[in-house]
């Protein structure tokens, strides 16, 4: 119950604009990105599960880099062309299998 509710927390549009122009875009994102990530963010219980358990891991600072690489399923890794962590980030191009 308490991640659900911190979840929601995470869900909030100015939550949602903060974390986006930290991390995916090198200047501020727009309008657009923010209604589709808010539709996506509150329409799609699909998604909410797989996106507990990484942003879990983000805050306790455990990496899910393993699970990423041997899971079947497509994964898509978004990382802003300003971001300094991206060069770090080169195994999730040639290690993933989809």
């Amino acid at each position: 119950i308490v991640s659900s509710v911190v979840f929601g927390v995470f869900e909030q549009r100015s939550i949602i604009r903060f974390f986006s122009n930290m991390f995916l875009f090198e200047e501020k994102c727009d309008e657009e990105w923010l209604d589709y990530a808010m539709e996506e963010a509150t329409c799609n219980t699909l998604t909410r599960e797989p996106v507990k358990a990484f942003n879990t891991g983000l805050l306790n600072h455990v990496s899910y880099e393993t699970e990423l690489q041997t899971i079947m399923q497509t994964v898509i890794c978004l990382c802003g062309t300003g971001d300094r962590r991206t060069e770090k980030r080169k195994g999730y191009e040639t290690e993933m299998r989809n």
